[in-house]
């Protein structure tokens, strides 16, 4: 059923709220932020994503596309994202959200393999609710600020000057948003599968535990 007008203000998590709002009061972190974007990840992201996972679709697996489909139409997506599966040697679970202007959804094999429908409905409301809180900006960098921060202070963009905190600083707040960020999409994901048991037991199998040891 779609959340018709759904506002994801309506299910923002209180520290994520608190926590973007310290990260956005530091002056420039937001220019700073799209800059280190526009230069390297916009075009990284992209490239990885179209050259090396496969993208699905009605064609090629109609149930997990249905799946996708569906949570996005619960969420009230007018449009659907492109939905990519990432191949995983060692047999990682795992599932992200990237992409600002082109943004899509990424899992891994082993989601397909440990998932059943409703914990995958689970996981892939929770990457949408990034999305659709507009949360992958900073999340696509938090883990790696310090270093784009570097190099782009060896650049001519004066946009580092703009900066009055240290970038290690920056760096701190926007990894400890990114953690709250999960708090409202832990919500997003339970509106969409609608079952607590199933998203208890996604989020357990996401942290590495065996499937048997989750009944």
């Amino acid at each position: 059923m779609r959340l018709e007008g759904l506002n994801p203000l309506e299910y923002e998590h209180p520290d994520d709220a608190k926590a973007l709002e310290a990260l956005e009061n530091i002056p420039g972190v937001r220019d700073v932020a799209l800059k280190i974007w526009e230069l390297w990840l916009d075009k990284i992201y992209f490239v990885e994503s179209t050259g090396g996972f496969v993208e699905i679709n009605d064609n090629n697996s109609s149930k997990l596309y249905g799946l996708f489909r569906d949570a996005c139409e619960i969420l009230d997506f007018e449009d659907i994202p492109p939905f990519y599966l990432q191949s995983d040697i060692d047999g990682t679970i795992g599932a992200f959200a990237r992409g600002v202007n082109r943004p899509f959804v990424s899992i891994t094999y082993g989601c397909v393999e440990r998932f059943n429908d409703n914990e995958m409905l689970y996981i892939l409301g929770h990457e949408l609710g990034h999305i659709k809180s507009g949360h992958v900006l900073y999340r696509s960098i938090a883990n790696q600020f310090n270093e784009y921060f570097k190099e782009l202070g060896t650049l001519s963009f004066g946009l580092t000057n703009l900066v009055s905190v240290p970038a290690a600083g920056i760096e701190i707040a926007m990894k400890y948003w990114s953690r709250m960020s999960e708090l409202t999409c832990d919500r997003a994901g339970l509106l969409v599968c609608k079952d607590l048991d199933s998203a208890i037991k996604a989020t357990i199998k996401l942290a590495g535990f065996p499937s048997a040891d989750c009944s």
